[in-house]
Parts: C-alpha cells; structure tokens; sequence
C-alpha cells in the first residue's frame, strides 16, 4: 500500500476536482486514484474497510477522508452534482468507493432528505449487499438524521415490519446513532420502536436488540429499566427469561436486582436460581 503523501495527493485532488461539472469522467478519474493506493496483496477479510464478503482495495482509511474533505463544500453548493456523482459512486464494486458514496449522502443538506430515504431504501433492498448497511446507516443517514429524525425513524419502522429478516436486523441496527445522539430526545419513539419486537423476541433478532438495550441503558438506565419491566410483563416469547437475563450485564447492580425480581415475579422463579449466579 503506497504510503501517502498528503501535498501530493491534495495536488492530485485539486486537479481531479476540475472535472468535478463531468460525473461520469470524474468518477472514472476518482477510481483510478483510489486503485493508485490500493493493496490488492492483503488476504481475504483483512481489508482496512472492515468489510469481509465484498470487493476491497484495501485503501488506507485517510484517503477517503481527504477526498470527503475536498468534496464537502460541493456537497452544500451544488448538491444535485453530488447526488449524480454519488449514484455512480454506488455502483463501483469497490467498497470503499460505495462507502464515500454513503458519506456523501450523508452530507447533503436537509432539503434533500426525500432524495437520501428513496436511495437508502433502494439501495438496502440488495441483500447481497447487507455487510454494506451498517455503514449506509451510520454514513448515508447523518444530516437526516440530525435534521429530520422523525423521518428517519418512519422509514426505520417500515423496515421493522418487513418480512425480510435482513431489513429487520437493520431496522433495530438504524436506531442505535439515535440512541447514542445527545441532542435527540425523544427517547420514548425508540422505546414504542421496540416494543414489538422485544415482546415477541423473535430468534433472529435477539443480538440486535441486545445491543439496542445496552446502548440505551448507557444513554438512560431509569428508562430502560422501566421499559425492560414492562416488557417482562408482555411478553410471550418461550425464550423471554433468558433473553432478559442476558442484558442483566448492561445495568448497576442496584437496577440489575430489580429487573431480577421482575423476572423471579413473573416467571415464578424459586428464590435461589440462575439469576443468583
């Protein structure tokens, strides 16, 4: 993997930026720079990018932090450009030219949010590109989610109904920068989120939720404590007690004694059991 040499590779940007008006040649030209610092020599699953099953160049992470550095200011001035670069970004086969291609839609103003949904939608329909979606979530989501949260969530809910358990596992994977955004307050929507799938608890989707719940108990333990006991109550699930017993780990021991009364109470659980181990 050549090593950077950030003078030089900001003087190849600069140039490459000038044909910024031409999508098709630009991307062309983007492409060739990227497999300028590939290392196509690294064993399967050992990409920088993290992703196992999909084609890598195996950049270093800096580059695509520079040419989203170069790019940000187009993503605010001339938007509709970008949305046409960012589309044939996506339909490279590297993953590191799609991931650039999702932190630019990430980057486009809010005014833009029906046009980020539709290709987010779109684009997470190919199953065969699921170990793509966490990061088209974290990455393609940004603005929108600071700026329209509200729709985020819409589109994370008819996800959540989906009969496709990928866009389900998706769906819970979506709510978890909500979560973990300071500034976004409306905790109860991702509590109503859940609901439904924490009461029928359904095999698939029992990581996923497991960390929806830790990462929740860290924003607020009173709330989830209070939303994990009602879920006690409601559920049905045949594997109910073990799954509430596995997010114990998540709390202080004083909240964690209390979910387990709940359970002794609602499972009829003897006084010395698993819990106490």
């Amino acid at each position: 993997m050549p090593a950077i040499d950030l003078t030089r590779l900001r003087t190849r940007l600069g140039i490459l930026l000038s044909n910024l008006g031409r999508p098709v040649g630009f991307v062309r030209e983007l492409r060739d720079l990227f497999i300028s610092y590939g290392d196509l020599t690294l064993p399967l699953g050992a990409s920088p990018s993290g992703i196992k099953t999909l084609p890598t160049l195996n950049t270093p992470p800096l580059l695509n932090r520079e040419i989203l550095s170069a790019l940000a200011e187009n993503c605010r001035d001339d938007p509709g450009l970008i949305l046409q670069i960012i589309d044939l970004l996506w339909e490279q086969s590297a993953v590191e030219i799609r991931l650039l291609g999702a932190q630019l839609l990430g980057r486009l103003p809010g005014e833009y949010s029906g046009e980020v949904i539709n290709r987010i939608k779109k684009w997470a329909s190919n199953i065969e590109d699921a170990e793509l979606f966490p990061s088209l979530h974290q990455f393609g989501s940004l603005t929108l989610r600071k700026e329209n949260p509200d729709a985020w969530l819409e589109m994370l809910t008819g996800w959540r109904d989906s009969p496709e358990p990928e866009l389900v596992k998706l769906a819970i994977d979506g709510v978890i920068p909500l979560i973990d955004d300071e500034d976004y307050q409306n905790l109860p929507a991702i509590f109503t989120f859940l609901t439904k799938l924490v009461i029928n608890l359904e095999k698939p989707y029992q990581f996923e939720l497991l960390n929806a719940i830790e990462h929740l108990a860290k924003r607020s333990e009173n709330e989830t404590v209070y939303f994990l006991k009602e879920m006690i109550q409601l559920t049905t699930s045949p594997d109910a007690g073990r799954f509430f017993r596995r997010t114990l780990d998540s709390f202080s021991p004083i909240k964690k004694d209390s979910i387990k009364q709940e359970l002794r109470s609602r499972f009829a659980l003897p006084l010395r059991d698993p819990l106490d181990s």
